[in-house]
This record gives structure tokens, C-alpha cells and sequence, in this order.
């Protein structure tokens, strides 16, 4: 039998490369969760070094983009509730405005 190899993404703070190269990710996105229900404007990401608030600030960035696909077996990518849904959805939609993407 074959061993798959496991790949380590040390360093890489891009959540879309990280899930693309198929490299080990600790799901945190149910922060992402916590983060809109809350509602709150700002938010404070007190952590160590080197404990993944650059990735994780990469993680909400694609989230809010609508990139779906990159969420699909995460906690993100399984959220059902219809209210918010409606307000991840507006808030996508605040964002790319601030940041003219199409």
C-alpha cells in the first residue's frame, strides 16, 4: 500500500494557495461564524507570534469575496441558517463595494 504524503504549509498565510495545494489546515472558520453574528464593527486579534492571525485575516478575506468553493468541508462552508446567510450576504456585498471587486 502507498503512504499518501501529508503537506505542511509552513509560512504560507494565503488560505486560497493553502487549500488549493490540498496542505494541512486547521479548520477555524467557525470564527468566521462568531465573527458575523456577533455583529460588532471592529475586532481584536490579540494572539502570539506565528499563531495564524495573518492567515486567518486571509481566510475572512475570501469569505467575504464569495469564494465558496475554497469553503467546501469547512465549518464556513456549512452554514445554513437562512438569516445569516442574508447578513454574510450583505456584508459581502459592503465589501466588495469598499474594495471595487467585481
Amino acid at each position: 500500500m502507498e503512504e499518501k504524503k501529508v503537506k505542511y504549509a509552513i509560512g504560507q498565510q494565503d488560505f486560497k494557495i493553502l487549500r488549493e495545494r490540498g496542505a494541512i489546515y486547521v479548520d477555524k472558520t467557525m470564527f468566521v461564524r462568531k465573527i458575523v453574528e456577533d455583529g460588532s464593527q471592529y475586532f481584536f486579534l490579540a494572539r502570539p507570534r506565528r499563531f495564524g492571525k495573518s492567515l486567518f485575516l486571509s481566510t475572512l478575506r475570501y469569505f467575504y469575496e464569495g469564494n465558496r468553493d475554497l469553503f467546501k468541508a469547512l465549518m464556513a462552508g456549512r452554514l445554513k441558517r437562512t438569516n445569516l446567510i442574508s447578513r454574510i450576504t450583505k456584508i459581502q456585498k459592503r465589501y466588495r463595494r469598499s474594495f471595487k471587486i467585481q
